[in-house]
């Protein structure tokens, strides 16, 4: 049985090499605090976008709600293929608890 486990695990870990082809990076941000419900929402409130460095910026705090834009030109041999996409949460060495929610809106 040790032997079937062992073997299963390498199999999943090949696997998993596989499972993203290229990661692209997205480093132009903008961001608006608030507590919208619907996308349309945050676009009629003429309150400016500013710029996020997510490098060095951090979005997190009790009851604090951020909403966040970005332009990605999706490259021409990916056009029509499934792509993801993964937003890394807050380091969470700074004690906090709970994990933020993220929600995704994707215009074409």
């Amino acid at each position: 049985m040790h032997f079937l486990d062992k073997r299963v695990n390498v199999i999943c870990e090949e696997l998993k090499k596989l499972k993203v082809k290229q990661k692209f990076a997205i480093d132009e941000w903008s961001y608006k605090e608030g507590n919208y419900i619907h996308p349309e929402d945050v676009e009629k409130d003429l309150t400016p976008w500013e710029s996020f460095d997510c490098r060095n910026m951090h979005w997190y705090g009790k009851d604090r709600h951020y909403w966040f834009k970005a332009v990605y030109r999706v490259p021409q041999e990916l056009d029509g293929k499934r792509m993801w996409m993964h937003v890394r949460p807050p380091d969470r060495r700074v004690g906090r608890r709970e994990e933020p929610a993220v929600s995704a809106f994707c215009k074409r």
